[in-house]
């Protein structure tokens, strides 16, 4: 059972494995563990090594919490229970014994109810410009129940204002005082500031500080919150995190209908990338998957993306494979799909070689690596529960299971399509091959086909898929039968658009060789099937052809043989009625070896002619 006296965070443990030790310590005892590289209000107990300008450390100081070294949870971890808390109390003044130590004496005051937070009764106007910093300091503040306001309040008397470089001429106007942000620390800590080497000597303050550099203090607090370690949420109330994930995905489903057309929804997925890409460390997130933190993990992620940060390939493959094996939780998979829309959204593969190169690395069966196209075989297949699997997973799959495969097929038409608006609508500089899709449908020998071998086995799953959907009434079966329809006609016409402006009759003959494919795959199918098959294909160009070769192989079933001439309106009222008419009259024709009973539809002015040819 967890336990709410007992709420950790960790500031400025940079060992994974001793980050992994308190981790389970933390879960062995019943106590939660909330992470982030924020001060959270819900913290009962900050570890620490070492005195250090991070917003946790002052935050918990002002807020009266007990900071404490790692051997409390260690040893407590050795009696199997949360021992006191007194002799883990972190000491400021350890080499100075005479002073008291703040760290205890703010706990004290607010323990017994003599302040409710060091900052008790402070209106402060923080005038910081740099958004980031300016929200650290307005959570140090309200952590010591102070009112904060970031602009002038109507009413409300200001009694400190907060600044980083130059004072609010107005607050010097109504005699308001102000300070630089280092005061923060030195009302906490007095002259022990002095000791902490943090590069600023504070002394009394009576307007001016005499600090070697006023801004430094709150500079390492900015410095520590950067490299600190991305800590997580191991249980930050599963019920609470479970029910904001919810809230974000009936977000995210709202604007999906929104953003209906690709256009619209491609400016989503393109970020302004910075100059510079941000340096992000997923050491941390590297620890939590060792350790089995997988959801964890993933929100450490989903914390540290921002456009131009890509967690590590090998990182990602971890968790995929973690996702496709069965045992992760619903809120887990959800987690995963969101992962990988945000490392999308924030790397876009247009345009960008090495980003396509990422993600045929990570979009691919951890085990096997057989590419994108064999994970998207293997799911289809474990959805089916039809042929062969690059390699054996859980049987029979849970419906938990069987969703999560559908939302990955949805993140690959997602992916594609945006591929294939990008590169249609001039946004993908170069060739449109270093794309996502194009490696993933496409070899070297095959870029001057249609009829590649996964274009092929795609029909395959298709038309299986189609069948499938089509007697039940799972509403999962329904959507992943749509999803491959839309993946099939993004890929047809990519590889169009891609041949078309080149070389049109080379594209025609591309559409008529897929469709003679189909129909082959077709010709065992009832007729039922045949009117949810051909209409359920997208593309309008693909479903012609695709009519046509199916039409054909019945006319040539029957001993109807069509004219060769291409495919037109002329051809459709002069040939084709003439030969349902027929079809219409006569049955199916028993054909002898040697035989065949045909009758040629090939002339529009004249009526149909039947023949039997001698033996051959």
């Amino acid at each position: 059972m967890v336990d709410d006296k007992y709420i950790f965070q960790m500031s400025g443990i940079k060992s994974n494995s001793q980050k992994r030790q308190l981790l389970q310590g933390i879960r062995l005892l019943g106590g939660r563990y909330i992470g982030g590289s924020d001060y959270k209000e819900a913290t009962t107990h900050l570890i620490v090594q070492k005195a250090l300008a991070s917003e946790k450390f002052l935050a918990a100081c002002a807020g009266g919490k007990w900071i404490v070294t790692p051997e409390f949870v260690l040893d407590s971890v050795n009696q199997m229970s949360w021992l006191p808390e007194a002799s883990y109390e972190f000491n400021l003044t350890a080499q100075t014994p005479e002073i008291p130590n703040p760290l205890k004496t703010w706990r004290e005051r607010v323990a017994n109810s003599t302040v409710s937070g060091a900052f008790q009764d402070w209106v402060v106007l923080v005038d910081i410009d740099d958004p980031t910093r300016r929200s650290m300091f307005v959570r140090i503040l309200k952590a010591g129940r102070a009112v904060v306001y970031t602009d002038w309040p109507k009413s409300n008397a200001v009694t400190h204002v907060l600044f980083k470089n130059t004072s609010d001429e107005r607050a010097e106007k109504c005699g308001i005082p102000c300070y630089k942000v280092s005061y923060v620390a030195k009302h906490l800590f007095g002259h022990v500031c002095s000791e902490l080497n943090w590069s600023c000597n504070l002394e009394s303050f009576n307007g001016k500080e005499s600090c070697e550099s006023a801004a430094q203090v709150a500079a390492a607090a900015a410095a520590a919150l950067t490299e600190e370690s991305m800590d997580v949420t191991d249980d930050f109330s599963h019920k609470e995190l479970e029910e904001m994930f919810k809230e974000y995905i009936v977000i995210m489903e709202k604007r999906k209908k929104m953003l209906l057309t690709v256009p619209e929804f491609y400016s989503y997925y393109t970020p302004n990338l910075p100059v510079q890409i941000p340096v992000s460390d997923f050491s941390n997130v590297q620890s939590l998957v060792e350790c089995a933190f997988f959801p964890q993990a993933l929100e450490e992620i989903l914390g540290s993306l921002q456009p131009g940060v890509k967690p590590p390939a090998l990182l990602l493959q971890q968790l995929m494979q973690h996702t496709l094996h069965g045992d992760a939780k619903p809120l887990y998979l959800s987690m995963f799909i969101t992962v990988l829309h945000s490392v999308l959204r924030n790397n876009p593969t247009w345009g960008s070689p090495g980003h396509t190169k990422y993600f045929l690395q990570v979009l691919q069966c951890p085990e096997c690596k057989g590419g994108l196209w064999s994970l998207l075989e293997t799911s289809v297949r474990v959805c089916l529960a039809n042929g062969p699997t690059c390699h054996s997973l859980p049987s029979p799959p849970s419906t938990e299971l069987f969703r999560l495969h559908c939302n990955l097929h949805e993140f690959f038409l997602r992916l594609f399509q945006l591929e294939l608006h990008a590169a249609s609508s001039g946004r993908s500089p170069g060739s449109s091959r270093a794309s996502v899709l194009y490696s993933t449908f496409w070899n070297i020998w095959e870029k001057s086909t249609l009829t590649s071998r996964a274009v092929q086995q795609l029909c395959m799953l298709l038309i299986k898929t189609v069948l499938c959907a089509f007697n039940s009434t799972q509403e999962w079966r329904l959507g992943m039968s749509v999803t491959l329809q839309e993946i099939l006609c993004v890929v047809v016409e990519f590889w169009a658009q891609e041949h078309s402006p080149l070389n049109s009759s080379l594209v025609e003959k591309g559409f008529k060789d897929l469709a003679e494919h189909i129909a082959i795959l077709c010709q065992d199918l009832h007729c039922d099937m045949l009117k949810e098959v051909i209409p359920a294909i997208r593309s309008t160009r693909l479903r012609m052809f695709t009519a046509d070769a199916i039409y054909r192989n019945i006319c040539c079933s029957r001993g109807l043989l069509l004219s060769s001439e291409p495919l037109c309106l002329r051809k459709i009222v002069s040939t084709y009625l003439k030969a349902l008419g027929n079809l219409c009259e006569r049955g199916s024709v028993q054909t002898l070896k040697g035989q065949n009973d045909r009758t040629e539809m090939n002339q529009p002015s004249t009526s149909s002619t039947a023949h039997v040819p001698g033996s051959e």
